[in-house]
């Protein structure tokens, strides 16, 4: 099995305020660790969980705001602008 690359320091996780382990959407484990700070578009971060060796994106703005925050939720339920 290939080796995976270190994650990045303590420092990387602070600086872009990621959460240090969060949950695997697969298999809800916390075994997490941060593989890149960017994915495939600047505004996720990638995860690796250990227990199912699955490679995972998380939006950063959800991560920083918190999954049950009242400010979020009220956010995602304005609608959209109308198009001009």
């Amino acid at each position: 099995m290939p080796k995976i690359p270190m994650a990045p320091d303590a420092a990387a996780i602070d600086e872009y305020g990621l959460p240090t382990h969060p949950p695997c959407p697969f298999c809800d484990g916390h075994d997490t660790e941060l593989l890149s700070p960017f994915g495939s578009v600047l505004s996720v971060a990638v995860f690796w969980c250990r227990p199912c060796h699955t490679a995972f994106e998380l939006v950063k703005w959800r991560a920083a705001a918190g999954e049950g925050e009242k400010g979020s939720q009220e956010n995602a339920n304005k609608p959209a602008p109308p198009n001009e």
